[in-house]
């Protein structure tokens, strides 16, 4: 939460009296569009949020709009809140769009701290599975919720690799590697259809450490003791090794 705050201090306290949204009856109402403007970013509520990322608006022109909005967004997931009524993986979307439109759209010490944040949050879910807390986001979905969300793949893998490597790392470990195995015997493709439907083109880098980390000796162990061997995620996974390509991700 220091990070979360030290993020909000380099940002706009209030979104822009221009914030940008669609205004159809189905997307936003005037009133609620003005009651976002007229609260204060550290005081809006779930409902705001998943009403401006519902909206179909797109990257806003002015990335102002971007800046003010996403420490909230961070301040949330950080506690655990869910705001997504839409679907898993696509909670911070318009953020890597416009990271992408706007670049830079943080400047350096900014993305510093958002980095900070992407690798103590994977930290303390991981960490939450472990001690069998509830969170709103499993470690997959974090994964596939900050690439979506614009953050550097080694920013991702980097932190599950610490998480892994922790005291705690067994579980979230364990329950990585269980959805991915699911995910294989149920369609033959990894269940990440926001991360191949809208940011493609971090899936090559995140090939690249999947076939090393599934190689790696932490995952051959675990894959191969004879509790984890015998359920029936396990065998694809092994049966997959570090044969996985971009085909092994596919939004159809």
């Amino acid at each position: 939460m220091a990070v979360v705050d030290a993020i909000y201090a380099r940002s706009p306290d209030r979104v822009p009296a221009t914030l940008e949204t669609c205004t159809c009856p189905v997307c936003m109402t005037p009133e609620t569009l003005a009651d976002i403007i007229a609260t204060p970013v550290r005081a809006l509520t779930a409902h705001h949020l998943d009403e401006y990322r519902n909206s179909a608006h797109g990257v806003p022109v002015n990335p102002d709009d971007l800046r003010a909005m996403l420490p909230r967004y961070l301040d949330m997931i950080a506690q655990d809140q869910w705001f997504d009524t839409v679907g898993v993986g696509v909670d911070l979307l318009r953020f890597g769009d416009g990271r992408g439109t706007h670049a830079p759209l943080f400047d350096a010490q900014t993305e510093a701290l958002l980095n900070k944040w992407a690798h103590l949050m994977i930290l303390h879910t991981g960490t939450a599975e472990a001690v069998d807390e509830d969170t709103a986001y499993g470690v997959h979905n974090l994964v596939e919720v900050l690439l979506v969300g614009g953050w550097p793949v080694p920013i991702v893998t980097g932190a599950l690799d610490a998480l892994f490597a922790s005291e705690h790392g067994a579980i979230p470990l364990t329950t990585f590697l269980a959805r991915l195995g699911e995910s294989l015997c149920h369609n033959e493709h990894f269940d990440m259809w926001a991360l191949d439907r809208y940011r493609s083109e971090a899936i090559p880098e995140f090939v690249d450490w999947l076939n090393a980390f599934l190689n790696g000796s932490a995952a051959q162990a675990l894959l191969l003791s004879p509790p984890v061997l015998a359920k029936p995620w396990a065998d694809p996974l092994v049966m997959i090794g570090g044969t996985i390509t971009r085909a092994t991700f596919c939004a159809a």
